[in-house]
C-alpha cells in the first residue's frame, strides 16, 4: 500500500484522498505547505515513517466509514461500551474538533472571498461549545451513574440507602428518552450552511467539506450506538438494580 502513494504529489494525494490532510496534521505537517513534495519527499524531510503514516491513513479512513464503527459492540460488556464512547468523546474533543477549527481559521487567513466561509465561522464555534457541553453532561451525569450502579452490583457491601440514594440520583431511562428525541443531530446548522457540505472553492475548501460530511457520519454512529447498544444495557441495569433494591427492602 505504501507503494501506491509514496510517489504522490501531495496536492495531488489530498485532492484523492483528502483524511491525508488530517494524518498529515496530526503529525504537525500542513499539507498545503507542501503542495508539491511527493509523500515519499515530505517524510524524508520531517524524519517520518512512510508506512506508519500511510497506516494512519487507513485506519482514518476505516474511522471514517459508518460500517466499521460499529464493531462488535453488541456482544461487549456495558463498560466497555462505555469507555468505547468516552474514548471517542475525547478523540472528538481533543482532535477532531481542532482540526476542523484548524482548517476553518486557515481558510479565514487566507484572506480569498470564499462562499459560505464567513457564515461557518460564525456557526463553528457555537456548534463545538454546545457538542462539548453535551459530551461533558453525558460523562458527568450518565457514565457516572452507570459506573457507580456497576460497581455496587459487583462488590456489594453497600448500605440500602446508599444503593436508593444512587438510583435516585439521575434516571437513565429519562435521559435516555431525551437523548432519543433529540435524535443527535448535532450539525444540522453545519449542514445547512454549506448545501448539505457541498460549498466549491479550492482544495482547502473541499478538505474541509469531506472532513465536515465525515464528522457528521461519525456523530450520527456514535448517536446510534448510544441509542441502541449503550442505553438499553444502561437501562437493564438500571432495572436490575431497582429490583434488586425492592427484595431486599422487603427482608429489611
Amino acid at each position: 500500500m505504501s507503494e501506491y502513494f509514496k510517489d504522490k504529489r501531495i496536492a495531488d494525494l489530498v485532492q484523492e484522498h483528502y483524511a491525508f490532510a488530517y494524518v498529515l496534521f496530526s503529525y504537525g505537517v500542513e499539507y498545503y505547505d507542501h503542495v508539491q513534495k511527493t509523500l515519499d519527499e515530505l517524510c524524508l524531510e520531517k524524519d517520518l515513517h512512510l508506512d506508519k503514516v500511510v497506516a494512519a491513513y487507513e485506519q482514518i479512513r476505516e474511522g471514517h466509514d459508518v460500517n466499521a464503527a460499529g464493531l462488535n459492540l453488541e456482544q461487549m460488556p456495558l463498560e466497555l461500551v462505555l469507555q468505547y464512547l468516552r474514548h471517542n468523546h475525547l478523540t472528538f474533543i481533543k482532535k477532531r474538533l481542532p482540526f476542523l477549527k484548524h482548517l476553518l481559521e486557515r481558510l479565514h487567513d487566507s484572506g480569498r472571498e470564499l462562499p459560505g466561509v464567513p457564515d461557518l465561522l460564525a456557526l463553528f464555534p457555537l456548534f463545538a461549545e454546545a457538542l462539548i457541553q453535551h459530551m461533558y453532561e453525558e460523562e458527568d451525569l450518565i457514565f457516572e451513574q452507570v459506573l457507580q450502579l456497576l460497581r455496587q452490583q459487583a462488590w456489594g457491601g453497600h448500605s440500602l440507602y446508599e444503593q436508593f440514594d444512587t438510583l435516585n440520583r439521575v434516571s437513565i431511562q429519562q435521559y435516555a428518552d431525551l437523548h432519543q428525541d433529540d435524535n443527535g443531530d448535532e450539525m444540522f446548522t453545519i449542514r445547512e450552511a454549506t448545501h448539505q457540505f457541498t460549498l466549491e472553492g479550492p482544495i482547502q475548501v473541499r478538505v474541509l467539506m469531506e472532513e465536515l460530511k465525515a464528522f457528521d457520519n461519525e456523530l450520527k454512529v456514535h448517536a446510534r450506538i448510544e441509542n441502541e447498544i449503550f442505553f438499553p444495557k444502561a437501562i437493564q441495569l438500571e432495572e436490575e438494580m431497582v429490583q434488586d433494591l425492592r427484595e431486599q427492602s422487603i427482608w429489611n
